[in-house]
């Protein structure tokens, strides 16, 4: 660990990871090299200005590929003159002296609390809670959003505005967010506004029920609504949730829809979906859940937008037949309404030890109807993965893993993925 004044007298603590993949099948192979720094300066609860620094390179091994037509391990990142290339993800300062204000903020960041993840180079500011009027805090952003691989961020912005209040009874709190985008790219420029309006309700010690609706445009877009149940007493958890798209999604600013580049237009559809997990005393956990996605209009299915009925149980059994061992057994139903991947039931099961307190190991299977994959943005189906993994905290601070991974699926109208191995290697250095 870093001494407490290690940085200009503030402390500086974070973790430093290095992740080896490697892919390979019959006709290709792969190797990549992540690294990732993490760090946060200062301790906000004493110092009037601290910060943080994120950021990831990767390395190919394997050298610059220059292919022509398919190669089944293309990546954005084999579009740069270089096989090495960086990110920074974070780089901001956080300004703790000013008394109206919780934190102020100034830097590349990246907003996850907002109803849209979102990643700007500019300034936030987050007041502090006002006991008098509910509790209510306020919230502003600007700048230009980040689009880590568009050659020029000229003509975006993005601005916002939120306010968060308690209720006038005690367990209801709500909160109103606006977003206006403004990015430009080949298909033209767009400029959208977004409006978010959400609520939650502690009904009860165990219960909590939340709503949410958008509207863009001033026209409606979408919700979504969820009560869930929690008694740790019991060990009894529930949540069902149902949500809504209105209209058809296509051409958006990216920070409202940063899909629609890769996956195309979002068509109206609804789904319901369910978990229910119950404990039977030490040790045994039954868990069950369901999915149920239907299109408004049958005619918008195709790949990346499916109608399914998903029904799932997964119970796991802990500490036997000797401690540290665990059994996690998954049943799966797909009744798939159109498309090519057909009605299944299937199955995944994960076997673990945890051998002593720093080693561990898990063997096991999974399957997914649909999976979009990471490497080439193709919709795959009918996914059956086996894995072996293992995790060891080498010393305090110091923790490596290990995985492989044999998958086999469907890659409609492609070949050259259908099998394929993975093998990763990674460390971690907290310091």
């Amino acid at each position: 660990m870093a001494p407490d004044d290690w940085f200009f007298g503030l402390p500086l603590h974070g973790t430093l990871s290095l992740r080896e993949r490697a892919r390979w099948n019959s006709d290709d192979s792969d190797q990549d090299l992540y690294i990732y720094l993490n760090v946060n300066i200062g301790d906000p609860r004493k110092d009037p200005i601290t910060g943080c620094f994120s950021m990831r390179a990767v390395d190919d091994l394997d050298g610059h590929r220059n292919t022509t037509g398919f190669y089944s391990y293309d990546s954005i990142e084999d579009t740069y003159d270089s096989s090495f290339n960086a990110r920074i993800y974070q780089l901001y300062a956080d300004i703790h002296e000013i008394a109206e204000l919780k934190v102020l903020r100034v830097g590349r960041q990246v907003m996850r609390e907002l109803p849209l993840m979102l990643q700007i180079d500019g300034v936030s500011a987050e007041t502090v809670p006002f006991k008098e009027a509910y509790g209510a805090q306020a919230g502003a952003y600007a700048g230009v959003p980040v689009h880590p691989y568009e050659s020029s961020y000229s003509g975006d912005s993005v601005f916002g505005l939120w306010l968060r209040a308690d209720g006038p009874w005690k367990g209801l709190w709500a909160r109103a967010d606006l977003m206006q985008a403004r990015d430009e790219y080949l298909l033209g420029t767009k400029k959208n506004t977004l409006v978010n309006l959400a609520a939650w309700e502690r009904t009860h010690e165990y219960w909590v029920l939340h709503y949410k609706f958008s509207l863009l445009e001033g026209e409606s877009r979408d919700q979504k609504a969820q009560i869930a149940y929690q008694n740790p007493g019991s060990e009894i958890t529930a949540r069902v949730t149902f949500y809504q798209l209105f209209k058809t999604e296509s051409y958006l600013a990216n920070e409202v829809d940063d899909f629609f580049r890769s996956l195309g237009s979002l068509f109206p559809y609804e789904q319901w979906s369910a978990l229910l997990s119950i404990g039977f005393g030490e040790g045994v956990i039954v868990q069950a859940g369901m999915e149920l996605r239907n299109l408004r209009d049958t005619g918008d299915e195709g790949e990346f937008n499916h109608e399914f009925n998903h029904f799932w149980v997964a119970p796991t059994v802990t500490g036997m037949p000797w401690p540290g061992f665990s059994v996690s057994l998954t049943a799966d139903s797909w009744d798939v309404k159109h498309g090519d991947a057909g009605d299944s039931f299937t199955w995944g099961l994960d076997v673990t030890h945890q051998c002593t307190p720093e080693l561990r190991f898990s063997v096991g299977t999974a399957y997914a109807a649909y999976q979009i994959d990471a490497l080439t943005g193709v919709e795959k189906q009918n996914a059956r993965t086996v894995y072996l993994k293992a995790a060891w905290k080498v010393q305090p601070g110091l923790k490596v893993d290990v995985s492989l991974e044999d998958e086999h699926s469907i890659y409609p109208g492609m070949s050259g993925l259908d099998d394929f191995y993975t093998l990763k290697v990674g460390a971690t250095q907290s310091f």
